[in-house]
């Protein structure tokens, strides 16, 4: 019996194993502004000096002090270059992109300027300029026909970018000690593997 509660219509991908379920089309939209409030929440959270990590440590945690060490350095530099990748192709892909990679663009901006605006708080900011992986990325999208071929492009250099971001948050995470650094990991974690689950729902219906 179909539930009265099911609100959500999907579909199978078949390249998936058996079982896994994917959204149709119909409820995009509402997920996009789901993801979208959580990354609004995060941001809140985040941003007044990080409640998480001071409830954790129970000492209040100055936003604006350097990161405890070369660690949290290397793990805040890494995920703001290969964050400012995805967040530059996105904001390409909005004046470029059909309406559903548009939909995931529009969302993986918001999470891209979110994330920076946290790393600031401990004295990290983004480059001035790609560097060059990122900007031959970004020309050969440009180089890229509007339609169908800039959509599957676009989606997929999201995907490479957001594997990329989940290795530098795991790895992090793996030998980091400083509970702000953590905690911005922990989270950024979270939505990265939710949006690479979106990006997959995007490339199989793309396809």
């Amino acid at each position: 019996m179909k539930s009265n509660n099911a609100r959500r219509s999907v579909v199978s991908d078949p390249d998936l194993p058996s079982g896994r379920l994917f959204p149709s089309a119909s409820t995009r939209s509402e997920d996009f502004a789901m993801h979208r409030r959580m990354i609004v929440l995060t941001g809140a959270l985040l941003l007044p000096g990080l409640a998480v990590a001071q409830a954790t440590t129970g000492q209040p945690l100055a936003g604006s002090q350097p990161a405890a060490g070369p660690d949290e350095t290397q793990h805040a530099n890494a995920t703001l270059a290969a964050g400012g990748i995805a967040l530059e192709t996105s904001r390409l892909a909005l004046t470029r992109a059909g309406t559903l990679a548009k939909s995931f663009a529009e969302l993986e901006i918001a999470e891209q300027e979110t994330v920076a605006a946290v790393l600031r708080q401990r004295a990290h900011a983004p480059a001035q300029a790609l560097e060059p992986k990122g900007q031959s990325m970004l020309g050969r999208l440009e180089n890229t026909a509007t339609g169908s071929a800039f959509d599957k492009a676009y989606i997929a250099h999201q995907i490479e970018g957001h594997q990329e971001l989940l290795e530098l948050q795991e790895a992090y995470l793996g030998k980091g000690k400083d509970p702000y650094s953590r905690a911005v990991a922990m989270l950024a974690r979270g939505h990265i593997r939710e949006h690479l689950k979106d990006l997959a729902t995007i490339q199989a219906q793309l396809a």
